[in-house]
């Protein structure tokens, strides 16, 4: 799964520290991750073969040496429209990836990654950022396998909005599709349509008439080798609107690809930012606690609610442990995050809150509540589809350590 945390935990980095420099290009990238939601689906072609199991799918993908295509995003929002061009080489069933991508039309930025190093190239900027990777990489597989999943007899009611479908890997900001639950989510198979040269399998995700929040996700897998060809999605929340579409054009699969194409030398006389990521997935709170520096934290939540996970993230100086809960109608968070700084922010756009001695700060996006304080060198966050009120019990149940 891809767990999408329901929020993540803000910088307190300065804009031009080496993480600033990696969202900066995540967030150039990451939007191709979503897709547009068109009114329905035309030109369903009559003999359509059935989705194959979920692991069927992934191990088709995975046995793929390497693809490459031109591809194009569109990302619209009250702000306008932004456009994304650019080449793409993936290696599936690995973390080899090459990207060559144009915010409208300006120069190129270049991502290169081998799995245990990602190379950002600003060229407009002229600047290199070197991102070390350890940890578990959310294999794109995974994903495609979960994609399936969630309209055959093998996804047993599981679906999940905001699934980054794109070959796009880099981390980033959160979308507002990740404050969704899987509670309000339905999801079908729509058959299959035409996709340039080739045939795509249609998959729809979107929420019931129950959410407060309006999405739709559309997404085109390749009846052969299952590389997402297009997606498509519409979202609407606080009275703003988001849409987005990806494609995948020129498509060649199994090209001659060289080792070389996922390395990178930055050009002489070019400052290097180095940085380093660091990912782990539990299953159980006390494995995360075995393996944190840092003390995490032992909410007390409502009854109803089962952990669905823990992961501990280090990105350059800065260390993040999260629980995630659900229950059969919501999701909670948990997250504390600490820097040897010492400097960490709060929502600046939050209400005023008092949790225990500590205030903090509220706000609500859609369904989903944010609670935010801080305490000593840590800030903490809880976020979920639950009133004010409990979210706030939640809360002064944290110790402050």
């Amino acid at each position: 799964m891809l767990n999408n945390y329901l929020v993540s935990m803000p910088s307190n980095r300065p804009l031009n520290d080496p993480g600033s420099l990696v969202r900066r290009f995540v967030r150039l990238v990451a939007l191709v991750a979503l897709a547009l939601a068109l009114a329905g689906c035309s030109g369903i072609l009559a003999d359509n073969p059935e989705l194959p199991a979920p692991e069927e799918a992934a191990d088709q993908y995975e046995s793929l040496d390497a693809f490459s295509a031109s591809y194009t995003a569109e990302r619209t929002t009250s702000n306008g429209t932004e456009r994304w061009d650019g080449r793409i080489v993936v290696r599936p069933g690995t973390s080899d990836i090459y990207q060559n991508v144009s915010h409208n039309g300006g120069a190129p930025i270049l991502f290169v990654s081998n799995g245990s190093v990602r190379w950002i190239y600003d060229t407009d900027a002229e600047s290199v950022t070197r991102v070390n990777v350890t940890g578990d990489a959310s294999p794109r597989q995974q994903r495609i396998q979960h994609l399936v999943a969630q309209v055959t007899d093998d996804g047993n009611g599981s679906v999940e909005p905001g699934i980054p479908t794109a070959p796009v890997v880099p981390p980033g900001k959160p979308t507002p599709t990740e404050q969704l639950n899987a509670s309000v989510m339905q999801s079908r198979y729509e058959g299959i349509v035409e996709h340039g040269q080739r045939k795509a399998h249609v998959i729809v995700v979107e929420t019931t008439a129950d959410a407060d929040t309006e999405y739709r996700q559309v997404t085109y897998l390749d009846t052969e080798w299952f590389v997402p060809l297009k997606g498509e999605s519409e979202m609407a929340v606080d009275g703003q609107r988001y849409r987005s579409e990806y494609r995948l054009d020129n498509i060649t699969f199994n090209p001659a690809v060289s080792d070389d194409r996922f390395e990178f030398e930055p050009p002489a006389d070019t400052a290097t930012n180095t940085t380093h990521l660091d990912r782990t997935r539990f299953e159980t709170r006390e494995a995360l606690v075995e393996t944190a520096e840092m003390t995490v934290p032992a909410p007390d939540v409502p009854q109803r609610f089962e952990l669905q996970g823990a992961r501990r993230t280090v990105s350059g100086n800065t260390t993040t442990v999260s629980l995630r809960y659900s229950s059969a109608a919501a999701g909670l968070y948990v997250g504390k995050r600490n820097t040897d700084t010492g400097n960490v922010s709060q929502l600046e756009d939050g209400k005023p809150v008092d949790i225990g001695n500590q205030t903090g700060t509220y706000r609500q996006v859609g369904a989903n509540g944010i609670l935010q304080w801080s305490c000593g060198e840590s800030a903490y966050t809880v976020s979920g589809e639950l009133p004010k009120e409990k979210l706030l019990d939640v809360a002064a149940s944290i110790e402050c350590e």
